[in-house]
């Protein structure tokens, strides 16, 4: 599997190609606000700790599971971006995120996965932020697949947007449910 930094989601409905870079930069600045505000709706439960760790019935990943991905992609691409900067068509590597990256943040409390989401994200955005206008387009490779540092913007605010809704998908699925 792959970062998706192109083309219509089919999970979520997302149109990456729609999504110029200031947006981008603006969807990953937001990010941290979305997902606290999401986690702290879950709140009206005893143990939200774990119902941020409860799983799906059909086992996919917990709310707290999808901030994990978040937070872990969000760096990746951050690299990705750096390097994409300041080297001729990069072969970016790896092209997603570890699972045991995730695991090992999931296994921590939700507030600091929470934390480990803003400080990727504000990293991110600082990247992207000083993206010379002319530099967006600079090509990379990313699983055998040509991008440029527009659409590894596009891969974040993908990342952040898709993962949040099912995180909300799954609260609502687990909410009332015993473990």
């Amino acid at each position: 599997m792959s970062l998706r930094v192109g083309g219509r989601c089919p999970q979520c409905g997302l149109d990456l190609d729609a999504i110029q870079p200031p947006d981008a930069v603006v969807a990953v600045r937001s990010l941290p606000r979305r997902w606290r505000g999401a986690f702290a709706k879950a709140g009206d439960e005893e143990d939200i700790e774990a119902l941020l760790r409860r799983r799906p019935a059909d086992g996919g990943p917990s709310a707290l599971e999808h901030a994990c991905r978040v937070a872990e992609a969000l760096a990746l691409l951050d690299g990705h971006v750096r390097r994409t900067a300041v080297a001729d068509q990069p072969d970016l590597s790896p092209a997603d995120v570890a699972p045991d990256r995730v695991a090992a943040c999931a296994g921590r409390s939700p507030e600091a996965a929470l934390d480990q989401l803003t400080v990727a994200a504000e990293a991110l955005a600082a990247t992207l932020d000083g993206v010379p206008s002319g530099a967006w387009l600079r090509p990379a490779t990313l699983d055998g697949r040509l991008t440029d540092i527009r659409g590894l913007a596009r891969a974040a605010a993908h990342e952040g947007t898709h993962h949040l809704r099912e995180a909300e998908r799954v609260l609502q699925e687990v909410r009332g449910r015993p473990d």
